[in-house]
């Protein structure tokens, strides 16, 4: 693929505040490979090409927003913690007051500025700006739409691309990667007809759309197709795996219809064969993942050994980290799973330091919904079971808040259910709950096995 020199750049109407041809192209491809899941070789990865970018041009604006704003979305750094991230954040700010740089670009400086100082609403408000006027700056868009995955807002993740993949024509590069993008907001808003129409037109552009694989594979999660997801991620796992990236996540997926169908041998082969190892990365995604499947199976009654020491080892670096409660609330179950009752104070401890001293987005987030979670998932552990839905219960509708999928965030709905169905308190509730869910996925061999054991709970 030939990358966009400075005249291509400017020939979009997205011109670059630089005139290194080099630097041009190293800034595309880093874009590309960030859009796309994948690490080229030939430029030693997305870290590697960053790298080089830096060495060409350190002082290039918009490799600084892409670099800073990729660790920003990886939500593996925070600049409240690591002195050398805040440092190159400030570097950024001052670099934006230069007169050289175009109205865009400082734009895309004060965006980035606002997430890492935990305003992520008025960040994407900026980035929303940036596309009425560029709706072809697919950094403001992408940057736009993780951080909407991150608030848990499902209709800008969908409308966000809806609003500019007309401006996009069919030759563009991205142009197929943007349908993907568009189905999963379109199945995270519950349209899966025309989600999997969507990610299939991106596959039939390109079969190595991890992104579109990875639409589709919520499709069929989410409206319990789970012998057509285990078949499609199967037959085209040799495709979508590519997108190094996020090959992780779609394995999960991919054992998450095991766990459905109360196979548990083979959704833990998957964990043992792909997600552990993967899950060593340190990348926020892949270990969240590991921690969500585990839990996933111990509330179906499946011993998962010492893998929940292995997670923990992974988990208890990032135990300060308090960057999104999503996070946070994986982080807290793998200290209880891996019995470790110092590290859940610490925890506890921190997020209340956390919430004292901050202000912000995540902030508003822990006070409304996050101390809340964690306290349940802590009294779950600890067969509290009446004292979890009284603390669950009231926030299930603002779980949403925390960010993640709707996939994601069942596990916390599954734990509401299960602590429900023990309780001897609020069994008729976990009726009611367990006929809504079955309402709205019929096919769910996962809900009917809770239901079987309400019953046998409560005879």
């Amino acid at each position: 693929m030939a990358w966009r020199d400075c005249q291509a750049w400017c020939d979009e109407g997205l011109s670059l505040s630089t005139t290194c041809n080099q630097t041009a192209r190293l800034f595309d491809a880093a874009l590309n490979q960030y859009v796309t899941w994948t690490e080229n070789p030939n430029l030693d990865g997305l870290q590697g090409t960053l790298k080089s970018l830096q060495n060409t041009s350190p002082d290039f604006a918009m490799g600084m927003v892409l670099s800073i704003g990729l660790d920003l979305m990886s939500t593996g750094r925070t600049p409240r913690l690591d002195q050398e991230f805040n440092n190159s954040i400030k570097q950024l700010n001052q670099l934006s007051q230069s007169n050289s740089l175009s109205k865009r670009e400082k734009l895309h400086c004060k965006a980035v500025g606002l997430f890492a100082s935990e305003n992520l609403k008025s960040a994407c408000n900026v980035w929303e700006d940036i596309l009425v006027d560029y709706p072809n700056d697919i950094l403001a868009l992408k940057f736009a739409y993780d951080t909407y995955f991150y608030l848990g807002n499902s209709m800008m993740i969908r409308d966000s691309v809806g609003r500019v993949l007309p401006f996009y024509k069919s030759t563009n590069p991205f142009y197929g990667y943007l349908k993907g993008m568009y189905a999963f907001g379109l199945q995270e808003t519950n349209l899966y007809s025309l989600a999997e129409k969507y990610g299939k037109e991106a596959l039939a552009l390109n079969q190595y759309d991890c992104w579109a694989s990875h639409s589709l594979a919520h499709c069929y999660e989410m409206t319990g197709q789970t012998h057509t997801g285990i078949d499609f991620l199967s037959s085209t796992e040799e495709q979508w795996k590519r997108g190094s990236m996020l090959a992780c996540h779609n394995y999960w997926h991919w054992a998450l219809y095991h766990v459905e169908n109360g196979d548990y041998d083979s959704a833990l082969d998957i964990y043992d064969q792909q997600i552990s190892s993967r899950s060593k990365s340190s990348f926020p995604l892949d270990i969240v993942d590991a921690v969500s499947l585990l839990k996933r199976l111990e509330i179906q009654g499946v011993y998962v050994g010492e893998r929940w020491e292995d997670i923990y080892e992974i988990c208890q670096s990032r135990l300060n980290d308090h960057v999104t409660v999503f996070n946070d609330a994986h982080y807290l179950m793998s200290c209880l799973g891996a019995k470790k009752e110092q590290s859940v104070n610490l925890f506890l401890r921190s997020v209340n330091d956390y919430i004292e001293i901050s202000n912000g987005d995540n902030k508003d987030i822990n006070v409304q919904v996050g101390l809340s979670l964690y306290k349940s998932i802590v009294a779950f552990t600890d067969e509290r079971y009446d004292d979890v839905v009284e603390l669950l219960y009231p926030i299930k509708y603002d779980l949403v808040k925390i960010g993640g999928s709707n996939a994601q965030r069942d596990v916390f709905q599954q734990i509401l259910l299960e602590a429900s169905i023990k309780s001897k308190a609020y069994f008729k509730l976990a009726k009611a709950l367990l006929h809504e869910r079955k309402l709205v996925k019929e096919n769910s061999p996962l809900t009917d096995r809770m239901m079987s054991r309400l019953l046998i709970c409560h005879e």
